[in-house]
């Protein structure tokens, strides 16, 4: 699959109640200045950021999943079996690649290296609404496990 039809998925998966004003508005897509992790960035869909991110890509289970690096919005890059010196978040850090994307072999979550490095993302979302619910608790059970209140 090349890159233009993964970001035609990703948006009907991902952005499937978005409108064509707003993913113009908030410039999603696959093109000259639009960048398709805009979805999280502009809090479009429910999303994990940071460290966050990283710990659910390095726990969730990766078999069958899928990468596509989007550098550039290069339209013949295409998606790929994950190999395996990408199968943690700190393997991609190492590597340094940006506009990064790894996704579920059923589109059901992604994991996305965006270029701006620590000051938007990496994201991690996951269409399973009760993810969220157990990640809204996330910082005030480290503070606990820490030895805080």
């Amino acid at each position: 699959m090349n890159a233009k039809d993964f970001s035609m998925i990703f948006i009907s998966v991902f952005g499937k109640d978005l409108s064509k004003n707003d993913i113009k508005r908030y410039r999603i897509g696959f093109k000259e200045g639009y960048l398709l992790w805009n979805i999280f960035g502009h809090k479009l869909f429910p999303s994990l950021e940071g460290d966050y991110a990283r710990k659910a890509y390095d726990t969730i289970d990766k078999q069958g999943a899928f990468e596509i690096h989007l550098y550039w919005n290069n339209i013949h890059q295409e998606m790929r079996t994950l190999q395996s010196n990408h199968d943690s978040s700190q393997k991609i850090d190492a590597e340094g690649l940006t506009e990064f994307y790894v996704i579920s072999k059923n589109y059901d979550w992604v994991y996305v290296v965006t270029h701006e490095m620590n000051s938007a993302g990496p994201y991690f979302a996951k269409l399973d609404k009760w993810l969220w619910i157990c990640w809204e608790y996330v910082p005030t059970l480290e503070k606990v496990w820490n030895g805080g209140t």
